[in-house]
């Protein structure tokens, strides 16, 4: 149940085929990369076998049934756009969500003074953020501990 709360939001932005060569992702469906799975036959890909990609790569490594739900949401969509390893290291010193988006958002700005070519980026991850930040809003707020 709340993998699909988390995926109702990540599809928004990451569903459709895209190949678009000056996207450092490469080739992606369902924001499944060829460059992160070359077995799968990307422009083919369903949105059943994203799901399955993205519980088993994603949702189950990054600890998302173990998370309350506005973390887990969080850290999900987080390992989608700045991959697993980055994410897991984040959540180690982050208290809650909002600390992650933090992280996240300083990434975005490092990216873009390391490459100023991808720029045409940044408003982008921008807004998927502030819907982030609203989407995660709207869900119950948890208490007591991780």
């Amino acid at each position: 149940m709340v993998f699909e709360t988390a995926w109702k939001f990540t599809k928004q932005w990451e569903g459709g085929y895209v190949n678009d060569p000056k996207d450092p992702g490469g080739e992606t469906n369902f924001g499944i990369s060829k460059r992160a799975h070359p077995d799968v036959d990307i422009k083919a890909l369903t949105e059943a076998l994203a799901k399955e990609i993205y519980i088993r790569d994603y949702w189950q490594p990054v600890g998302g049934a173990r998370l309350p739900i506005r973390d887990a949401v969080c850290a999900f969509d987080c390992c989608v756009n700045c991959g697993l390893a980055r994410t897991a290291i984040w959540l180690e010193g982050c208290n809650d969500w909002r600390d992650l988006m933090k992280c996240r958002e300083q990434h975005y700005n490092q990216i873009v003074n390391r490459n100023p070519k991808l720029k045409k980026f940044r408003k982008g991850w921008q807004n998927r953020l502030d819907a982030l930040h609203k989407y995660i809003e709207t869900l119950p707020e948890e208490t007591g501990p991780k």
